[in-house]
Order: C-alpha cells, then sequence, then structure tokens
C-alpha cells in the first residue's frame, strides 16, 4: 500500500503539468499575471509623478523672491512711484536661462547722484559660483526726483547643482556726485 502510493504519484503529478486546465497551474498563471500588473501599475505611477512635480534632476526650476533696499533713493514696480518694493520675485528660475525685472529708482535726495548696484548675504553661499545678478545702469548721473527704468537680470548657470532655494540681498546706493 505505501509502495503503490509512491508509483501512483509520479502519474498524478505529470497529468497535473501537462493538463494546461489542471487546477495547480491556473494560481501560479494568475500569481505572475497579477505580479506584472502590479509592476506595470507601479512604474506608471512612478512616471506621473515624475512628471506632475516635474523633478528630473539636477535641471531643476524653482522660484524665488529677495530683499532689496534703497539707500537714498526709492525702487518702485511703476513708472508713477506709487507702488514701492523690498522684494524681487524671480518667478519660475531654470537652469541654463536668464530672467529680468524692471525696477523704477527714483533719486529721493536733494543732489545729483549716480548709483551703486551691490549683492550680498548669498544663501546658499555657493549661489553665487552659479547664478549672476547684473543690470543694464550706465553710469548717468540722476537729478532730484528723477525717474530711471533699470532693467536686472539675473542669469542661472547650466552647471547648478544642489540648489533647490536661494536668497541674496540686492542694494541700490545713491552715490552723490561733484
Amino acid at each position: 500500500m505505501f509502495w503503490e502510493y509512491f508509483k501512483k504519484q509520479p502519474v498524478a503529478f505529470n497529468k497535473r503539468f501537462t493538463n494546461p486546465r489542471a487546477s495547480c497551474v491556473k494560481p501560479i498563471h494568475n500569481h505572475i499575471k497579477r505580479k506584472t500588473i502590479f509592476a506595470s501599475i507601479c512604474i506608471l505611477t512612478l512616471i506621473a509623478l515624475i512628471i506632475l512635480t516635474g523633478d528630473f534632476g539636477p535641471a531643476k526650476s524653482f522660484a524665488k523672491a529677495d530683499s532689496v533696499v534703497g539707500v537714498g533713493v526709492g525702487i518702485y514696480w511703476n513708472e508713477d512711484c506709487t507702488n514701492t518694493t523690498r522684494s524681487l520675485n524671480w518667478g519660475l528660475v531654470d537652469p541654463n536661462s536668464s530672467n529680468n525685472l524692471t525696477i523704477f529708482i527714483q533719486n529721493e535726495g536733494n543732489s545729483a547722484v549716480s548709483l551703486l548696484l551691490t549683492i550680498s548675504n548669498w544663501t546658499p553661499t555657493n549661489a553665487s559660483s552659479y547664478m549672476s545678478l547684473i543690470w543694464n545702469y550706465s553710469g548717468q548721473i540722476m537729478s532730484p526726483n528723477e525717474i530711471i527704468p533699470i532693467k536686472l537680470t539675473l542669469t542661472v548657470s547650466p552647471a547648478i547643482i544642489n540648489i533647490t532655494d536661494f536668497s541674496l540681498q540686492t542694494t541700490i546706493t545713491a552715490l552723490e556726485t561733484t
């Protein structure tokens, strides 16, 4: 009796695996199918999240507003000098790009002045290695109460890495002329 069990076992075993409709084959097939579907859903979800968040590695856009201070001058968003500003909103900043802002500077002193642009307090400190701030001011003398438009340009290097947030202090100073 014991011996007979082992004699029949291979026959029953072979019938199961040669018959595609056998009960033990379906669960294995369904299990593999479920794993494949689950893996596909995970991959598609990951791709969708990357697209939605825009996280493509080091070439990531980020937004930043920075402080701006006028010493002896007023800094405004409009030519009528009614909308003062204490910060520069650069919008989305992309690697290998330049963003421009136009501000209006008013000489609020009683004498003629020229202007000096100073940039300081970069955070993180290595941000200044990947970014630069310039202006189109050509050194003209400003009379008392005169208003001039100034274009500021923030340029970001294509090599920028590991910086997702930054700040800096922009100071525009009136220098009396003689």
